[in-house]
């Protein structure tokens, strides 16, 4: 296969970087699948052979493909009624039909999704290690504290209701803002966010894009704008809708890197599902510290590394008193650095990889931990 341009760079910024798979949705017998990084949208350029889909058994067959208004691609094989995986320019000799339909067009990255899943164990920050919960205003009887204390959940699922469960408001204008202070300092990872959940008429008064924040200071910062160097922005996110039962489970948001010290976490909400009126609601927040990975491969038995990113940079830092093994494995299994790394020394890996998923093992002489890395 021919090498292709990965990213556009003007100066040290990259201004775009060729598309990568997302997700994919199973849909009755079609498979509809997301991609980041799509510029000015999605083209073929030639009759789209490249993209497969398989059943549980994984005999790939060529699909159908269909690129959508919303640049997703449906596809489907009249043999296949319940496809379950998907794969991308994965045969010998192939060609690339899908790219950017930019001025400067970049490819659409080959991509698989049957690869061992790997699950990340993570542990939850109990609601007894949180201080309060802030909100820039509050609907009566819906109170901040109802979106953090666990009132609108049955297990894990939500509790399809609204009034002493869940946080909501009708002010307008947007921005609104969502802050939980911790009694103590906290390493998180990650959230997870049930949206306002209740009957079909209030699902879109759930919060859409929002940026999250986070700040070490132990001020009382809930009036602080975000704007304030006292919070450092973690990433930006778009919500999608709650399912209005009790099944509906939230989404899961994993930070780009571990947060150390998070003293108050904000969500700074830019507009709901129906952003015409200020209408706007949260039935759940959970926070995460940092967990292990299992499933195909070993359990950690201890942290020993972790990666962070510094002035775009991406690094991995040992975390263990001695010498660690790093190997940085591509999708497709082949070894992009191997190194060894000395007591919290820290390396930087950009520079060996391109955009894409890998895998980072590192071990010493005892235990192995395993790392998910998207570039």
């Amino acid at each position: 296969m021919l090498p292709y341009v990965k990213a556009l760079v003007y100066g040290e910024q990259i201004i775009h970087k060729s598309p990568i798979y997302k997700s994919h949705e199973v849909v009755g017998a079609d498979i509809l699948v997301t991609f980041d990084n799509i510029g000015g949208g999605l083209t073929s350029v030639k009759e789209i052979t490249e993209l497969e889909i398989a059943a549980a058994d994984k005999i790939y067959k060529t699909a159908t493909a269909v690129i959508l208004p919303d640049n997703r691609i449906k596809l489907s094989n009249a043999t296949i009624s319940n496809p379950v995986h998907v794969r991308y320019a994965f045969r010998n000799n192939t060609t690339i039909s899908i790219f950017t339909s930019d001025e400067l067009p970049l490819p659409l990255s080959p991509f698989k999704t049957d690869y061992p899943e790997i699950v990340e164990s993570i542990t939850e920050i109990p609601f007894e290690s949180i201080s309060g919960a802030f909100a820039s205003s509050t609907y009566t009887g819906r109170l901040p504290l109802y979106a953090i204390n666990g009132a609108g959940l049955i297990g894990d699922a939500h509790e399809a209701s609204i009034t002493a469960k869940a946080w909501h408001t009708n002010d307008i204008p947007f921005p609104h803002y969502f802050k939980i202070e911790l009694k103590s300092p906290e390493e998180i990872s990650s959230m997870r966010i049930w949206n306002l959940n209740w009957t079909a008429a209030y699902l879109n008064r759930g919060i859409k894009d929002i940026e999250i924040y986070v700040s070490e200071s132990t001020d009382a910062i809930q009036d602080v704008s975000f704007s304030q160097p006292s919070w450092t922005k973690v990433m930006n996110y778009t919500m999608s809708q709650g399912t209005g039962d009790n099944t509906y489970k939230g989404e899961l948001i994993n930070f780009p890197s571990v947060q150390h010290h998070v003293k108050w976490l904000g969500i700074n909400i830019l507009n709901s599902h129906n952003p015409a009126n200020g209408y706007t609601g949260i039935s759940e927040i959970k926070l995460y510290n940092p967990g292990v990975l299992s499933g195909t491969i070993p359990t950690v038995k201890k942290k020993l590394a972790e990666v962070y990113r510094l002035n775009n940079q991406l690094y991995v830092r040992s975390s263990f008193d001695g010498v660690l093994k790093i190997k940085l494995y591509s999708i497709q299994g082949k070894i992009m650095f191997d190194d060894v790394l000395t007591s919290f020394e820290s390396v930087e890996l950009s520079s060996q990889i391109q955009q894409g998923f890998y895998i980072l093992r590192v071990s010493d002489n005892n235990s192995e931990q395993v790392i998910k890395i998207q570039l």
